[in-house]
């Protein structure tokens, strides 16, 4: 059975931004989009499936302080730049 181990977690960010079209720009898209709704920065912001937490770190930096990743592979929450901000 294939799974996101600590293989694949190790390499994730770099195959996802070469073999993901437009992986940033959807990225950049969805933080333009809660800025243009005008979104506080209290709200909470869910990724779902955060892989190695780029989306997620992302939000923060933005100062989405309320961001969260859901993600059910323990090799990439252990890759993840925010595991306190991970979900199992």
């Amino acid at each position: 059975m294939w799974e996101f181990d600590q293989e694949v977690a190790n390499r994730f960010q770099n195959e996802a931004e070469h073999h993901i079209p437009d992986y940033h720009r959807v990225i950049d898209m969805c933080l333009d989009i809660a800025k243009q709704k005008g979104f506080s920065n209290e709200i909470n912001v869910v990724d779902i499936g955060s892989a190695a937490g780029y989306t997620v770190d992302k939000f923060i930096k933005a100062g989405y302080q309320y961001t969260y990743g859901v993600e059910t592979s323990q090799s990439m929450i252990d890759k993840s730049l925010h595991k306190d901000k991970i979900i199992l």
